[in-house]
Formats: structure tokens, C-alpha cells, sequence
């Protein structure tokens, strides 16, 4: 279940924050633009309201429409060049989503490297929008 605001047991933003700020580097930033849900919804097919119309994500609880995580996440993840081998490697990912990312939005990328395993966080301004991490799949 897709649950937004959910901490892990234990850890709140703060203490989130104090990690990125003394382990995870600034790997550059992301702009979604108010029109990127829609043009995503024509490729993935996912024409769930919230992400087509300010109305509707108002009348569900949200400030305005909202985008796509998993095309955040992939937007994210092009831009640190976290495939330098040409998409040959296949990688395992875990991501996190901890609040929506409510269109139009500018992500600060954060990333730290633990042997073949990358560590990420998309910040909406100090706060934690998406975390996650992926490695290459041994084969």
C-alpha cells in the first residue's frame, strides 16, 4: 500500500536531514513542470485524476495535482547517471515515498555511495520527498 508521510520506526525528517547533511553529496536538481503528469499518463497509462487535475487532487485532501513517483524516481535517477554501462547491468531498487511531490516542484538531489549500492533522496526544500537506494543484480 502507497502510504504518504509514513516514517521508518524510530526516525523522523530531522534526523533524516542530519544524515544527508553530513553523508550524502548534492548529485544536482530536478524541475517538474505542471505539465509532466499528463504527458507521463500518456505513456504509462495512469490517468488516475490526482495526476491530471489540481481539482480533483484538491477534492482528495492534496494542494494541486500531482506527479507520478515512479517517473520522479526515474527522472531522478537519469539525471545522477546512475547507468553508465548503457541499461546492460540489471539493478535491484527499493524506493520510499515519504510526501507527494505536488506539481510544479524542484527537487534537490542527494546521493551517497556504499560499494555498488547507491543511496538516494529527492528534498522538496529540507523535507524528504522520495528515498530509496539500487545496486546492480548479480547475474
Amino acid at each position: 500500500m502507497l502510504q504518504f508521510g509514513q516514517t521508518r520506526e524510530g526516525t523522523n525528517d530531522q534526523n533524516r536531514a542530519s544524515v544527508a547533511e553530513s553523508s550524502l553529496r548534492h548529485a544536482g536538481s530536478l524541475t517538474v513542470n505542471h505539465d509532466v503528469p499528463s504527458k507521463w499518463a500518456h505513456i504509462c497509462k495512469d490517468y488516475n485524476p490526482i495526476h491530471m487535475s489540481d481539482l480533483v487532487a484538491k477534492l482528495f485532501g492534496f494542494p494541486g495535482k500531482l506527479a507520478h513517483g515512479n517517473h520522479v524516481v526515474a527522472m531522478a535517477l537519469e539525471t545522477i547517471g546512475m547507468r553508465t554501462d548503457g541499461g546492460k547491468t540489471p539493478l535491484s531498487m527499493k524506493v520510499g515515498f515519504r510526501r507527494p511531490v505536488v506539481v510544479p516542484a524542484k527537487l534537490d538531489i542527494r546521493v551517497v555511495g556504499h560499494g555498488a549500492v547507491q543511496s538516494y533522496e529527492l528534498l522538496l526544500g529540507s523535507k524528504t520527498a522520495v528515498e530509496g537506494s539500487f545496486d546492480p543484480v548479480q547475474t
